[in-house]
């Protein structure tokens, strides 16, 4: 991520509730709920992009343990105070791998980053879910790309061929999915 994009991401979680964003500021993502999220004593979740915590709090409050990361220290620094169970990392996702399988739960709301989606399927242990919510270009076709951060319809499965999709979800805006690793 440049220098410039991480002043954005920092300028942004400064102004907090004031910028209207309600991906960073407000309730969790309906992903959660859609998706069931419950926790069974020692699982591991992985939040990609935490921000200000609005996913991670809730599935901290559920008994999960939580390592949130984001490349803006405004924003985990407006977190505080963390809930119990969950870490804060500060790293940048175009750098900064998970080891392998090592989370029962890895979230990406409103966060797409191809490249890294490999080895998101390799973070998870087995049974292990992958839970997304990105936004979609329904204009998007073989002969046209989808436009900056937005994935194709039914692009992420192809790009996720290691893992099980099990649910999902597409309209014109935005796209719920679940995978799950199998072996």
């Amino acid at each position: 991520m440049s220098e410039d994009e991480r002043s954005k991401w920092d300028a942004t979680y400064a102004q907090g509730a004031e910028a209207g964003n309600t991906r960073i500021v407000g309730p969790p993502s309906a992903a959660l709920a859609w998706a069931g999220c419950p926790a069974t004593g020692a699982d591991r979740a992985l939040d990609l992009g935490c921000g200000l915590l609005r996913n991670a709090r809730p599935l901290a409050d559920l008994g999960w343990r939580v390592l949130g990361v984001d490349v803006s220290r405004v924003g985990l620094a407006r977190a505080r105070p963390f809930p119990k169970g969950f870490q804060a990392l500060h790293a940048d996702l175009d750098h900064w791998t998970p080891p392998p399988r090592s989370f029962d739960l890895i979230i990406a709301i409103h966060y797409l980053n191809r490249p890294l989606l490999p080895v998101l399927a390799e973070a998870l242990r087995p049974g292990g879910a992958l839970l997304m919510e990105i936004r979609l270009d329904p204009d998007a076709g073989p002969d046209k790309p989808p436009r900056g951060f937005r994935l194709a319809p039914l692009e992420v499965a192809r790009l996720l061929p290691q893992l099980v999709l099990t649910d999902l979800e597409e309209n014109d805006e935005r796209g719920l999915y679940r995978f799950v690793r199998v072996e």
